[in-house]
């Protein structure tokens, strides 16, 4: 299990900088809304996420999932509360 005290300090500077950034980083989601293609589609069904996170030192907030690992964030509840993770960088 991954916390706080193991964030990727300085991972997104990095990537936006070089373009090249440690694979397996541990980053913090600070913010996921579900994006919704009309404003009659409920929340719930919403297939893709932006989310907001954190590296412990700088945020970014344009980052969206693939389709395919919907059912997975919503399993995982990774759009409730403020989680930290590992995840994969390509």
């Amino acid at each position: 299990m991954v916390g706080i005290g193991d964030l990727s300090r300085g991972f997104i500077q990095e990537i936006c900088e070089t373009n090249n950034g440690e694979e397996k980083p541990v980053v913090q989601i600070l913010e996921a809304r579900p994006l919704v293609s009309n404003q009659t589609e409920p929340a719930s069904e919403a297939q893709y996420f932006r989310f907001r996170i954190s590296d412990g030192m700088f945020s970014y907030n344009s980052c969206l999932n693939q389709a395919d690992i919907t059912e997975k964030i919503k399993r995982d509840s990774l759009d409730k509360g403020n989680p930290v993770l590992r995840i994969r960088y390509t």
